[in-house]
């Protein structure tokens, strides 16, 4: 009896010490590869935004950032600007400081509200965006903050363009300090995600291996934490999502990459010309006149030959044009990007979440979790381990829009429906276990030898 509460003990900090692990291998997961896709000051000065409205009744840029203004019946505001050298990235990091007050949206599920998004085209100039591309969905009033998300661009994606809008009702839009940043998965993630999927299995496996019936219990408990493992990696943490975001304010990227400095061209030096000086050859002795050619030798003095200094070239003459104008430098990844993934799995997982409806109602939830019910009450043996899927049924819808923020009202509908499939789970294993149990019984009274069959009536 005084073990048990030791193991216990074990258990629960061993827990702990692989959901702080977790923790700090997603804070660290992304790292940065290149330099702010933007300029450092885009929230200051609205040249940064093509085509933005010159209104300052609906837009004012400044020291404090971006300001987006949507009055009711008004005119909506919509920045956008083009993020250069986005070939082979897969991952891009976006962080700003917001702030919004009075973000109404039209309906309840209603996407036309104060956002920061980013989306892009293919080759062909088709849509071609994240399938999760909202940044921000601004509701109710917030202070300033930090946001910071990670998107994974699709493979077809030759185009993208961050958007800034202030849609809706009525709502002002704050944004600072923005930055689009080029990242990568560190080089330890996925074996490091390997090894604690790992412990996590061993762990769950020794917590249920004590509650499951029947034989081969450790086999049959470490399958099912394989099995509770995948449920929660899908319906819980990190879920099938192409945006990701921290547990803390921001994702640690490491240190900020420079851009790299534009050249400067050197001036232009222009060097005269030097005169050439043709000298004549000497002449020859016919070609002396015959009265000059017999001259009386006497001793003369001839004077020395005169030496004329040579004149000093003149100084290189500097033009005083302007160096040329080099064009700005092109925003350049530092290191190897990753190579981005297919999404049709991910596609069709969406697509058949929208589709498998009955009339209003969907059934994705519910025959998800009437699935998962079964998986862990047929193979554990026992419904002792109901906790573990309730777990999963309530956390798939808490964490998610603790972290995404997009709760709404459909979402009431979704905890029910994953409540009711593990009830109805529950109770159909709980039925058959009984016949199954009494079909048994009566076998075996049958196949005692004490309790001979009843005389025949023709005796």
């Amino acid at each position: 009896m005084k073990r048990y509460p030791a193991i216990l003990c074990s258990i629960w900090l061993q827990g702990l010490v692989l959901l702080l692990l977790t923790a700090i291998v997603w804070q660290f997961r992304f790292v940065r590869v290149g330099p702010n896709l933007l300029a450092d000051d885009a929230c200051e000065s609205i040249v940064h935004w093509p085509g933005a409205p010159s209104d300052a009744s609906i837009l004012q840029a400044g020291p404090n950032g971006l300001v987006l203004i949507k009055q009711t019946l008004g005119r909506s505001v919509s920045l956008s600007k083009v993020l250069e050298r986005i070939e082979g990235l897969r991952f891009v990091s976006v962080r700003a400081d917001v702030a919004w007050e009075n973000a109404l949206a039209k309906d309840p599920n209603s996407w036309a509200q104060p956002r920061i998004v980013i989306l892009g085209q293919d080759q062909q100039g088709r849509n071609c965006s994240p399938i999760d591309h909202g940044v921000l969905v601004a509701r109710g009033v917030k202070r300033w903050h930090r946001i910071n998300s990670v998107l994974e661009l699709p493979p077809a994606m030759k185009t993208a363009r961050i958007y800034i809008d202030a849609y809706g009702n009525d709502c002002t839009l704050r944004v600072n300090r923005l930055r689009v940043e080029a990242v990568k998965q560190r080089a330890w993630f996925v074996p490091v995600t390997v090894v604690l999927l790992g412990a996590w299995a061993l762990l769950l496996s020794r917590v249920m291996s004590g509650m499951i019936l029947g034989r081969a219990p450790r086999v049959r408990a470490f399958a099912l934490a394989c099995g509770i493992l995948l449920g929660t990696w899908h319906f819980v943490f990190p879920q099938g999502r192409t945006l990701f975001r921290p547990f803390l304010s921001e994702f640690f990227l490491g240190e900020k990459i420079a851009p790299q400095p534009a050249p400067i061209a050197a001036p232009v030096v222009v060097a005269p010309v030097a005169p050439t000086i043709t000298q004549s050859p000497p002449a020859s002795p016919s070609s002396v006149p015959q009265n000059t050619q017999r001259q009386p030798r006497l001793r003369t003095l001839v004077p020395p030959p005169v030496v004329v200094p040579a004149t000093p070239l003149p100084a290189p003459i500097s033009t005083n044009k302007l160096p040329l104008q080099a064009a700005p430098t092109p925003v350049v990844v530092t290191t190897q990007p990753e190579s981005r993934h297919s999404m049709i799995l991910l596609q069709w997982l969406r697509d058949l979440d929208g589709r498998w409806n009955f009339q209003k109602y969907n059934f994705t939830h519910f025959s998800a979790f009437f699935g998962i019910g079964l998986y862990v009450f047929f193979l554990g043996g026992t419904s002792r381990l109901w906790p573990l899927p309730l777990a999963i049924a309530l956390l798939g819808e808490i964490i998610p829009n603790a972290l995404y923020h997009t709760w709404d009202v459909g979402d009431w509908g979704d905890v029910s429906a994953n409540l009711f499939g593990l009830a109805l789970a529950f109770f159909l294993v709980k039925w058959l276990r009984a016949r199954w149990s009494a079909l048994r019984r009566r076998r075996l009274k049958v196949a005692d030898p004490s309790h001979p069959p009843a005389a025949s009536g023709d005796a």
